[in-house]
């Protein structure tokens, strides 16, 4: 179930309230009362579209507001990360016996922020994008582990993925309903 409804109540914002905001710039977002109750029941799905519009609105990542991820922003997911990998990171030098210094565990740590900052740039232009190939061929040849161990990267192409077979069966349904040519 998606988190619109939840969303919208924590801004204290009624149903009305809510279409009459999206509709305004930058989200031009016009849409009807029915189809937001469809949206918030999980009646229908949001097309790719109207959901990165309300995900931009409510300042929330995609996979958080159709409900496939518990994680808002990745924000706070980088932020526990760190606090994770901190303890972690120190907790692997005591177990392995290995005698760093601040300095070196600065640097160590440092370094491995910046490469996963880095790799985090380059895997979140396949999800703007809904880019599945792209994100699945690099899951595939480099990030397998990452994938792995990220709870944030696994729901990001589930997410991907889901949005790009929404995509298909929107263009498909799309299809079916068009016209034949006469001859």
């Amino acid at each position: 179930m998606n988190n619109i409804k939840l969303l919208r109540e924590e801004l204290g914002h009624s149903q009305s309230k809510l279409i009459e905001e999206i509709a305004k710039p930058p989200y031009n977002l016009k849409i009807s009362r029915r189809t937001l109750q469809y949206w918030e029941s999980g009646e229908r799905d949001i097309k790719l579209d109207k959901a990165e519009k309300l995900a931009d609105y409510f300042g929330v990542q995609l996979p958080y507001l159709l409900g496939w991820s518990d994680i808002r922003t990745m924000e706070k997911e980088i932020d526990q990360m760190i606090n994770d990998f901190d303890t972690d990171f120190l907790n692997f030098l005591k177990y392995h016996d290995l005698y760093l210094s601040d300095e070196q565990i600065k640097i160590v740590t440092n370094t491995m922020y910046s490469m996963s900052n880095i790799n985090n740039l380059y895997l979140s232009t396949f999800v703007r994008n809904g880019d599945i190939s792209g994100m699945s061929a690099n899951r595939k040849m480099f990030f397998s582990k990452l994938f792995e161990y990220s709870t944030h990267w696994q729901l990001n192409f589930d997410g991907v993925k889901r949005m790009s077979e929404m995509s298909l069966k929107f263009s498909n349904t799309k299809n079916d309903n068009s016209t034949p040519p006469e001859d």
